[in-house]
């Protein structure tokens, strides 16, 4: 079980309360970081008795399940001086563990955060609450198509956080070739059988891409279908070297030629990668693909719904939501973020995903079926 991780306050900023959330939206990552090398400090915003009198009705305290470095440290901290519930984070490595936490009780989660197939099997097995809308003032600045998620339309168990992409990133210092498609990848491997190729570690992931990669739904549980993409996964199992590496900090050090991955995690590496002449390319591939949407998620557990609920309203506002998309390297689907998202982001068509393209990929909602099937797949692809 992972420790719960109590995260100090690390800056400090004078600001007038009217505008203390618009300057804190303008922090950037590497600020935040500087000042965190320097020491702790307070928060200090001038009327800050008023904004705790408006959240007298909060809790004192708010518990969030998330993925490491997915949300920035500065909102935990800024969140807590604003409105008063002390932030504690409790990390998980992968949706299945978060699932598992909370059918086993022992997890009392104030909010979790998972894709859209967490929010059907947290639902179907009664573990998540409606939301209270009139708690979401801010829910007027997501994305028209967010409300219409085929996992939750409406935002009645959901709200998005991120939305991101799974296809192929590598270094083109070792990669000669420009893939395509996603096939194109898969073509590759045995001609670059010294790449150091990583893999994601989650069935029902690496399922979808190989059915994806095979031009067929994702979601599909035809016999035909599960049989050709165990194929395909297990003919490149000799030439991938590591499954379910932190490619992120594996990416970063040069050590991974060849990734399955998310879109962000690329752009985080190859932030990291140019201050040094290299780069990694994520391709968007012609064809179909994965695009995901995770999601803020209130449990049925919660013992503090009414911070949890002032958080992800918080989370909708676009100087926020900006703030995370800097930090996390993935789309925020909030509105009015332009101006306050950094242009390397903004500009990016593979994280700003143009609408045409989005159009033609695939979002997952796996059948329980389908999960079964895809934990055969991937056990077998594991010990091919």
């Amino acid at each position: 079980m992972n420790k719960p991780i109590d995260i100090p306050a690390e800056i400090n900023v004078l600001a007038p309360e009217n505008r203390a959330d618009e300057i804190a939206g303008e922090i950037s990552r590497r600020q935040f970081l500087a000042a965190a090398g320097v020491g702790a400090a307070a928060l200090a915003v001038p009327g800050l008795a008023s904004a705790a009198r408006r959240a007298a009705a909060l809790e004192s305290k708010l518990l969030i399940g998330n993925y490491l470095n997915y949300a920035a440290p500065s909102d935990y901290t800024t969140f807590t001086k604003l409105f008063g519930p002390k932030v504690t984070v409790s990390t998980y490595s992968s949706s299945q563990e978060m699932v598992a936490k909370l059918r086993a009780g022992g997890s009392a989660y104030d909010i979790v955060v998972g894709g859209g197939s967490e929010v059907i099997i947290l639902r179907s097995l009664g573990l998540i609450q409606k939301l209270d809308h009139s708690k979401l003032p801010n829910l007027k600045y997501l994305r028209p198509d967010m409300h219409k998620t085929p996992y939750d339309p409406g935002n009645v168990y959901s709200v998005p956080k991120s939305v991101g992409m799974l296809s192929f990133w590598y270094r083109p210092a070792v990669v000669k070739e420009r893939p395509k498609t996603l096939m194109d990848m898969f073509k590759l491997l045995p001609k670059y059988k010294s790449a150091r190729v990583n893999f994601l570690d989650g069935a029902k992931e690496t399922l979808d891409m190989a059915l994806c990669t095979l031009g067929r739904n994702l979601n599909s549980t035809k016999p035909k279908d599960i049989a050709d993409a165990k194929k395909l996964l297990i003919a490149a199992k000799p030439y991938v070297d590591t499954i379910g590496g932190n490619a992120i900090e594996l990416g970063s050090r040069g050590q991974i030629d060849i990734c399955l991955g998310f879109n962000g995690d690329a752009k985080v590496v190859n932030r990291a990668l140019q201050k040094h002449g290299d780069r990694v390319i994520f391709f968007l591939p012609q064809g179909t693909t994965e695009y995901f949407i995770d999601n803020w998620i209130v449990p049925n557990a919660a013992k503090d719904p009414d911070a949890a609920h002032k958080w992800i309203d918080w989370m909708c506002t676009p100087t926020v939501a900006a703030r995370e998309m800097n930090f996390i390297g993935y789309l925020s689907p909030i509105t009015g973020i332009e101006k306050y998202v950094t242009k390397d982001l903004a500009n990016d068509p593979t994280i700003n995903i143009p609408a045409k393209d989005l159009a033609r990929y695939q979002t997952s909602h796996p059948s329980p079926k389908f999960l079964q099937l895809a934990n055969q797949v991937y056990d077998a692809f594991k010990a091919a």
